[in-house]
């Protein structure tokens, strides 16, 4: 069983799909679960733009969205942490996995064009393809 998971997190996705499938693969008692979620530069930039809010006060807003996962997470009765990094999706996701003892990434699949069957997205994809530890996919409903 998996003792470290690293759960990359979009905040567009269903938690209720990844806690199915990490009650699954673990024992609850023995794992801890970081979700990382990653603030883009494009993101940052239309916050900024559009919107007039700065990257402290945009953190601060994830976090209060993230800290709600983070709290259903450990009503499932997983130990839970939350991380946010900044820039390059990809490189913060490899970087993050490198950085700690995890023994299993977690990403959701969120490709562009619906339409287009069995593609991943493509960071998922450059994800699989670069990560020296194991990927579960999972599939957007």
């Amino acid at each position: 069983m998996f003792k470290r998971i690293l759960l990359a997190y979009d905040l567009n996705l269903q938690i209720d799909v990844f806690i199915y499938e990490l009650e699954k693969l673990t024992s609850m008692d023995k794992t801890k679960i970081t979700l990382f979620h990653v603030i883009s530069q494009k993101e940052l930039e239309q916050s900024v733009r559009y919107k007039g809010i700065h990257l402290e006060v945009l953190i601060e807003n994830k976090k209060k969205n993230l800290n709600t996962l983070v709290s259903i997470l450990e009503k499932s009765g997983f130990e839970c942490d939350l991380k946010i990094g900044r820039g390059d999706i990809i490189k913060e996701i490899i970087k993050e996995s490198n950085n700690d003892t995890y023994d299993l990434i977690i990403l959701g699949n969120k490709k562009a064009n619906s339409e287009i069957k069995n593609i991943l997205g493509s960071v998922t994809h450059k994800i699989s393809k670069i990560s020296t530890l194991p990927i579960l996919i999972i599939k957007e409903k």
